[in-house]
């Protein structure tokens, strides 16, 4: 592991440099079976995001374009262009960048989030519920009750971030991006389901989907095999 101005970083292998970018609440070592498997062919390299794993503790807190400039940053070290594997909130980063930018050679976006949601008729009513009543609460009440577990875990630094990152939407950005793009998504994922691969393919000029079968949101972690296949003959 090398610490390159205080970010935490993993690299193995030698070639084209390959970047992974990890979820929210994750770290760089929950790409394991990747890094081992790609860097036969690549440069590997991860790296923990801001406010996570070893690049702790957030002394503020950070907005998307933060994160973008921090990803930017870490590619740049290694070349112009870099291709990349993102999970999860990795996956806005990476959308951010290929928007802004032509530093992305090729993507691969396992789960994708940053899309604005469809909210089912339960969740409607809960953030209805949840205005009514947030007048007559404590704050500390109301995450409780109204956000999950894995917010309410997170520090006051990093609840900011949650907000400020989850609160933009990136549809508006997706006719921008050019570089050739791989989405992934597992047919039982609850929290990005796969029909958003269907907004990803129409709106990103050169973009193509997978679907992995039984598989949730972890799919590159539960079939690590045929995650690994179908992005190397991707990225080839």
């Amino acid at each position: 592991m090398l610490k390159n101005d205080a970010i935490p970083i993993i690299e193995k292998g030698s070639g084209k440099p390959l970047l992974f970018l990890h979820g929210f609440g994750c770290s760089k070592e929950f790409f394991a079976s990747q890094l081992n498997y790609f860097s036969r062919y690549y440069r590997v390299i991860a790296y923990d995001l801001y406010g996570f794993g070893n690049n702790v503790p957030a002394k503020r807190p950070y907005n998307l374009s933060d994160y973008v400039a921090e990803f930017n940053k870490v590619a740049l070290r290694y070349g112009e262009r870099v291709r990349i594997v993102a999970h999860s909130f990795g996956c806005r980063v990476a959308l951010k960048s290929m928007a802004e930018s032509d530093i992305i050679e090729k993507a691969v976006l396992c789960g994708v989030a940053g899309l604005k949601p469809s909210f089912s008729l339960k969740k409607n009513l809960k953030r209805n519920i949840y205005k009514l009543v947030k007048p007559f609460f404590s704050k500390q009440k109301l995450e409780k009750v109204f956000f999950s577990s894995d917010y309410n875990s997170l520090d006051d630094i990093m609840k900011v971030t949650f907000k400020l990152v989850t609160n933009e939407h990136l549809n508006g950005q997706l006719r921008k991006i050019k570089s050739p793009t791989l989405v992934i998504f597992g047919d039982k994922d609850d929290q990005t389901p796969p029909k958003l691969a269907k907004i990803l393919t129409n709106d990103i000029k050169n973009c193509e989907s997978y679907i992995m079968k039984d598989c949730g949101h972890f799919c590159f972690a539960q079939k690590p095999n045929e995650f690994n296949n179908v992005v190397r003959e991707f990225l080839i």
